[in-house]
């Protein structure tokens, strides 16, 4: 597990300028395939924890996530779950910072194809319709 962990948190880091990002995710990708049953959920809450304590790599994450996802169907629905899991939490504890990064990052997974565009505008609407919610109890107990 702290191999995964190390491989996951380094990944995007500027150490390797004679391989592209392109190619460093992909040998990543092929090399965490091996442990995408075993660690499947390690993974994923290691790589949703990255998301929001490293968000310039966002974008790199999403990217290997789809790759992960291409390679075990599992692995995407597990990511998904966790995700949900996670910004579940960041709603009930009002953490805006995490429920940014991680819509931000849902919104990625749309252009690496792990999540579709009709779910992420379900979130969206989703997001808005508890956003009114909290506004309208809000006004409803200022006005108590």
């Amino acid at each position: 597990q702290s191999r995964i962990t190390a491989l996951l948190s380094r990944v995007g880091d500027r150490s390797t300028a004679s391989a592209s990002l392109e190619n460093n995710l992909d040998r990543l990708a092929s090399a965490l395939e091996a442990d995408l049953s075993p660690q499947r959920e390690h993974m994923t809450k290691i790589i949703l924890e990255c998301v929001t304590c490293l968000p310039a790599k966002t974008s790199v994450y999403a990217a290997l996530c789809g790759l992960l996802h291409g390679a075990s169907n599992e692995f995407g629905e597990r990511l998904i779950q966790q995700l949900h899991a996670n910004l579940s939490a960041a709603i009930a504890t009002v953490d805006n910072n995490a429920i940014r990064l991680l819509v931000r990052f849902a919104g990625e997974l749309v252009h690496a194809n792990v999540v579709s565009r009709a779910s992420f505008v379900a979130l969206l609407h989703a997001l808005l319709d508890a956003s009114r919610r909290l506004q309208v109890k809000g006004a409803a107990l200022a006005g108590d």
